[in-house]
């Protein structure tokens, strides 16, 4: 009888131990877990643009000093910007690995919602004719399909690729101003290079002009940066110039 009581309580007391050993078995990897969180961030998006229901569904909470800009302008900056940094990862090869089913869905999800961002009958076309803040989401668009090109850009019907080469070369009205928003421009023109094969500008076009002097001017600036980076190896005792000069 004791030496069923002794092996009763060695089991208890091995009940804990057994189920920490199961939950260290479930931990998943740096990769599921990252791939679990886009995916969360993505679907909700994702599922309901498809479905031309994302401006209905997805509510705004303006701040008290919004500028008066028409706020539809936020969907935009939330699909453009969401597929900028998605495009990658959904466009590798599929697989039926738990990760291969979720970008299949998403990319499935995507292809709809681009179709839906450019059609003037969706309930989800998004806002081309706003000025400015429309160029730089815009451009979160195109390096989407920059980065995703065979499998984002390429699958769409031929009246979205119109839809998206007129809206996009209508953004030529915008003169963008002279810091970081020529990048914006700039990656626009990129991407039109790519599926119409012609030279969108000449030398002397004055777009072109700006461009070419304000990347030139990036390109110097980042120089500097190089060699002021240099400098903080040299002198790693210099506190300033390391405070001032992280990046």
């Amino acid at each position: 009888m004791n030496r069923r009581v002794t092996y009763l309580l060695v089991f208890c007391l091995m009940i804990p131990t057994l189920a920490i050993a199961t939950k260290k078995r479930e931990i998943k990897n740096d990769r599921q877990v990252w791939c679990e969180i886009m995916y969360r961030m993505a679907a909700p998006v994702l599922s309901h643009m498809s479905e031309g229901k994302l401006q209905e569904n997805m509510e705004l909470e303006l701040s008290p000093t919004w500028d008066g800009r028409d706020k539809k302008v936020s969907y935009m900056e939330c699909f453009g910007r969401l597929m900028a940094g998605l495009a990658p990862w959904i466009s590798l090869p599929e697989d039926d690995t738990a990760e291969g089913r979720q970008r299949s869905q998403l990319r499935e999800w995507a292809l709809s919602s681009y179709k839906n961002a450019v059609d003037p009958e969706s309930p989800d076309y998004l806002l081309w004719d706003e000025n400015f803040q429309t160029l730089v989401d815009a451009a979160y668009v195109a390096e989407s399909f920059l980065r995703g090109y065979e499998s984002l850009w390429l699958p769409l019907d031929p009246v979205t690729k119109e839809r998206y080469i007129k809206e996009f070369t209508g953004l030529r009205r915008i003169d963008p101003l002279y810091t970081n928003w020529l990048l914006f421009t700039a990656t626009i023109e990129t991407f039109l290079k790519k599926p119409m094969q012609i030279r969108i500008f000449t030398a002397s076009t004055p777009l072109y002009v700006k461009l070419m002097s304000g990347m030139w001017e990036m390109a110097g600036i980042r120089m500097v940066r190089a060699l002021l980076s240099t400098i903080t190896i040299v002198l790693p005792s210099n506190r300033c110039i390391l405070n001032v000069w992280k990046y």
